[in-house]
């Protein structure tokens, strides 16, 4: 009887023990799960495209918790550069801004404070002098995210690979815009019998406001047998006036509206062909802050 009793309590006691031991590992196991920056916040590409000799990338990070999350991304140099391209070729964040912004900043660090659960918050940057070659079709980001309160993350990078650039620009007889906003449309380049050519072309606005102090000014140029020239030959007007000056000046584009304007260019050899010209491009920074601050006039070609 008392082996009985004995041989019972033991069996007992070993299911207790394997019981508690499957709860403590189970317990253990939940503890030791690695917790991802992707627990959080999810990260959405929403436009990649080619702007000027920029890269322009717009993503959301939406927060998939219950709770308001304050999350920080570090857009600084990563192993050579937080943006990639398909060559190999890596890249630093030249510029962001967030929201409903219009300035670009210094592309260090984002904070988006209180994105509000299942909310997102846009972010916007750009690259400075993306594949000049202009061969790239992919880009990638790769940044370190911190999110506050939260201080054992096990993975802290976030990355995006192969994301499809897309590229609309002019690259030749052509006005290549500066900004996605700002549609540039070339009407004619014409010379006359004093060595003078002049190339008129309209702005169209479609930033959604209205822009104020918009500036456009030489900054150099050239022809198609390589004869350099700088701004004290070249002049600007707005519409049909025939009072030029050195740039466009405190200009108002109202919302939805087009400027029309011209810039002539003097003392153009009668053996060009076509001019190409770089020009300066500036607004009440309020307001408008351009992607990339210069306007190129690609090689376009000379009525005569």
């Amino acid at each position: 009887m008392k082996k009985t009793i004995l041989k019972s309590s033991l069996m007992v006691a070993f299911v207790l023990l394997g019981t508690l031991t499957f709860v403590s590992c189970s317990n253990d196991s939940n503890e030791e799960k690695a917790r991802k920056w992707s627990d959080y916040v999810r990260m959405d590409v929403q436009r990649c495209e080619r702007v000027g000799a920029y890269l322009y990338m717009e993503y959301t990070m939406t927060n998939i918790t219950n709770q308001p999350l304050e999350v920080t991304m570090h857009l600084a140099d990563v192993n050579g550069g937080s943006v990639s391209d398909n060559l190999g070729q890596q890249y630093v964040v030249d510029g962001t801004n967030w929201d409903n912004e219009t300035l670009w900043r210094p592309g260090h660090s984002v904070t988006l404070s209180n994105i509000y659960p299942q909310k997102n918050r846009t972010v916007r940057i750009k690259v400075k002098d993306f594949d000049p070659s202009n061969r790239a079709t992919k880009a990638g980001i790769r940044f370190n995210v911190d999110i506050a309160d939260v201080y054992d993350l096990e993975d802290d990078v976030c990355q995006k690979r192969d994301i499809p650039v897309v590229d609309h620009r002019v690259l030749d007889n052509g006005i290549q815009s500066n900004d996605l906003g700002l549609d540039y449309q070339l009407n004619s380049c014409v010379a006359d019998d004093e060595g003078n050519v002049v190339i008129d072309f309209t702005i169209k606005n479609n930033t959604g406001v209205a822009i104020t102090e918009f500036y456009l000014e030489t900054m150099e140029g050239f022809d198609d047998r390589s004869n350099y020239f700088d701004g004290s030959v070249v002049s600007w007007a707005v519409g049909d006036s025939e009072d030029f000056g050195w740039r466009i000046e405190d200009v108002t584009i109202p919302r939805d509206g087009t400027l029309h304007a011209r810039v002539q260019v003097a003392n153009v050899s009668p053996q060009a062909a076509a001019l190409t010209l770089l020009a300066q491009n500036s607004a009440r920074y309020d307001v408008f802050d351009p992607v990339d601050p210069i306007v190129r006039f690609l090689n376009i070609t000379i009525e005569r």
